[in-house]
């Protein structure tokens, strides 16, 4: 079996071209990109705005949230347990 697999693979890899091929870079410029391109060719400045950090927003919430549910909770979780049995043990001396 060993042996069939490495003949599989063998003649699947002596199969596959290895010679170095340039791609053809076809892809155009987006709208921002062209956008940014005129300004700098017009001689005006760039527009820059702060509408980026609403991207980053939810994840700094889910970030928050986590941190919260991970470490405080468990915090409190612990410090209610050990109350309660200092209690019980203050109630049964």
């Amino acid at each position: 079996m060993k042996y069939l697999i490495g003949l599989i693979t063998s003649l699947v890899l002596t199969a596959c071209s290895t010679a170095p091929v340039i791609v053809p870079d076809t892809t155009k410029d987006n709208v921002v990109m062209k956008r940014l391109e005129w300004e700098i060719q017009n001689g005006k400045t760039p527009v820059v705005g702060w509408s980026w950090i609403l991207w980053y927003l939810p994840i700094v919430f889910l970030v928050v949230v986590w941190a919260y549910n991970q470490y405080l909770k468990q915090k409190c979780k612990e410090e209610e347990t050990t109350t309660e049995e200092t209690k019980k043990d203050n109630s049964k001396s």
